[in-house]
C-alpha cells in the first residue's frame, strides 16, 4: 500500500522569473506548518542543465534492490527457479538465513536489512554502481519456473554477484535450518536472487507538471494551493525544483535539550525552500 502521508513534488519550483516572483505571493499553509517543524533528511545538488531533472533522480534512487531466498532445483541440462512462495519460509526462519549470510555480503560492500520473510532490503556503493552502469536484475515474476542462468546478468561488473551466488550456496548447503526443512518434508532454501523494486512508500504528485511547463504561474499556483491541502498529515516531502530536490522529514525523537535548543534555530520559510530548488 503506497503511504499517502509520503509526498514528491515534482515541479515545485522553476529558475523562470515569473515563477520565482509568484513564489513570493504563495500561500501554503500546511507546507509552512510542516516546515516549522521537519527534519532535513537529504539534499540532491543538480543543476538546470542536468540531463537528468531532480524529481526524476529521486525516482532512480527510490529503486530498492531485493534480495529473495529462494530453492533452485537442478535439473540434467538446466538449474530452474522454485516459486520461494512455496518454501512457506517463516519469519524466524528468514531472520535466521539473513544472520548467516550477512558477513557475506557485508564483504562486498552490501548492506541487507530485513522487510519480509521473502524480502530483504539491499543497499550499497557496490550495487549502485552496478545500476549506474546499465546493469538490471531480472524480475522474479520473469524467472520463476525456468532456466535461472537466462535471466542471469552477464556483464562483467555483475561477476562478483555470481560470486556472491556460490558463497551463499555453499553456505547454505550445509546450514542446520535446512536440515531441519528437510526432516520436515519441506523444500530448502538454497540461493537467493536480486530483483529490482520501486519503493513503495514513495508517492508522486505530478500535478504541478503541465503549468509549469507551460510557463502558466497562476495556474500553477492555484495548483499549489490545492496541493497544499493534502500536505495536511504529511510525515515526509520531497522538493524537486530544476535544479536540486530536498526532502523533509518529520523530526525524530528528541531529549529535552534538544528540543530546546530547536526553538532558538532559525526556520526556513515556505519561499526561500522553493526559492533556492
Amino acid at each position: 500500500m503506497v503511504n499517502t502521508s509520503s509526498f514528491i513534488i515534482p515541479f515545485a519550483s522553476s529558475l523562470d522569473e515569473a515563477c520565482q516572483a509568484t513564489i513570493k505571493r504563495l500561500a501554503l499553509q500546511n507546507l509552512s506548518r510542516f516546515l516549522r517543524q521537519a527534519d532535513l533528511a537529504h539534499l540532491d545538488k543538480g543543476d538546470e542543465f542536468d540531463f537528468i531533472p531532480p524529481h526524476e533522480r529521486v525516482l532512480q534512487a527510490s529503486m530498492q534492490v531485493v534480495v529473495t531466498p529462494c530453492h533452485w532445483s537442478v535439473g540434467i541440462d538446466n538449474i530452474r527457479m522454485d516459486n520461494p512462495v512455496d518454501l512457506e519460509l517463516t519469519d524466524g526462519e528468514s531472520r535466521a538465513l539473513l544472520a548467516a549470510v550477512l558477513p557475506y555480503f557485508e564483504s562486498d560492500g552490501i548492506l541487507l536489512t530485513y522487510d519480509q520473510p521473502l524480502r530483504w532490503l539491499a543497499q550499497g556503493e557496490a550495487l549502485s554502481s552496478m545500476v549506474m552502469q546499465g546493469i538490471r536484475f531480472a524480475s522474479l515474476d520473469r524467472v520463476i519456473g525456468r532456466n535461472v542462468d537466462v535471466w542471469q546478468p552477464k556483464s562483467d561488473a555483475s561477476k562478483a554477484v555470481r560470486r556472491l551466488q556460490n558463497e551463499i550456496q555453499m553456505l547454505l548447503y550445509t546450514h542446520p535450518m535446512n536440515d531441519a526443512r528437510e526432516a520436515h518434508g519441506l523444500p530448502t532454501v538454497n540461493s537467493f536472487w536480486l530483483s529490482h523494486a520501486v519503493n513503495n512508500d514513495m508517492r508522486f504528485d505530478f500535478s504541478l507538471r503541465d503549468s509549469a511547463l507551460r510557463g502558466d504561474w497562476k495556474t500553477w499556483s492555484q495548483a499549489w494551493e490545492a496541493l497544499d491541502k493534502k500536505l495536511s498529515q504529511a510525515t515526509q516531502i520531497t522538493l524537486c525544483g530544476e535544479r536540486h530536490s530536498i526532502r523533509l522529514a518529520a523530526p525524530s525523537p528528541r531529549t529535552l535539550a534538544q528540543k530546546a535548543k530547536r526553538l532558538f534555530q532559525p526556520k526556513p520559510s515556505v519561499q526561500s525552500i522553493l526559492e533556492s530548488l
